[in-house]
């Protein structure tokens, strides 16, 4: 039996302060990248929509980071969405923040993740069906020091704050006699960044900390045959 799941890599923060920043809503991601390391890469079409397909090879390892207690003979795939969709919101801009504020945010990389705060979890009878979703999920950041989200807001480019539409949509097939469950969960934009603190001429601004902003930008979904 396979299954197809979304598993978490803890995010470390906290500086030697103890300072730590963050939304209300910040979750814990799964980053793609890594993950395709421990596995094969492929393409699949599923119901006219192609998404990227990682089948884990190296299940240990893949157990190992993730906490995890599995059978060496299990199997996990992860789905994740190729295109990325057009978050609905009309001030998507962060608020301005002056050139003159004591704290600003200096971007560092970029990159896709799949989030673990379930959006809707459905069963499915033979011969299966298809979840669709467009379900509003909260941007958040994270950061060790303590950082305003307006300052976030205005290094990355959208509201960290506000809530952005997102819409994708997943098929499961199911045998005679079995069950299938489809899990939906939120895709991200991420965003690093360094926390900077302006100093005074001739001094050069100061990195105090550093922190992850997240843009829902789409679907992970986890079908699963029991």
């Amino acid at each position: 039996m396979m299954f197809i799941l979304v598993f978490v890599l803890t995010l470390s923060t906290g500086l030697s302060t103890g300072v730590f920043a963050k939304s209300a809503d910040n979750n814990e991601v799964n980053y793609c990248d890594d993950l395709e390391k421990l596995g094969d890469v492929s393409y699949q079409n599923f119901d006219g929509i192609t998404k990227k397909v990682i089948k884990i090879k190296d299940t240990k390892k893949f157990a190992e980071i993730n906490g995890m207690n599995i059978k060496s003979t299990g199997e996990f795939t992860l789905v994740v969405p190729l295109v990325k969709s057009t978050p609905k919101l009309i001030d998507r801009a962060g608020p301005d923040v002056s050139t003159l504020a004591a704290q600003y945010v200096k971007l560092k990389r970029e990159s896709e993740a799949c989030g673990t705060k379930k959006i809707r979890s459905s069963s499915y009878g033979p011969p299966g069906g298809k979840m669709i979703i467009s379900e509003t999920v909260n941007a958040s950041y994270s950061a060790n020091v303590s950082v305003s989200a307006e300052a976030v807001s205005a290094g990355v480019g959208f509201n960290v704050t506000k809530g952005y539409t997102v819409s994708d949509e997943q098929t499961i097939s199911v045998p005679a006699g079995k069950t299938g469950t489809i899990t939906a969960y939120p895709w991200y934009q991420t965003y690093e960044f360094d926390v900077m603190e302006r100093r005074p001429w001739p001094f050069e601004d100061a990195v105090v900390g550093s922190g992850t902003a997240y843009l829902p930008i789409g679907v992970c979904f986890v079908p699963k045959i029991s």
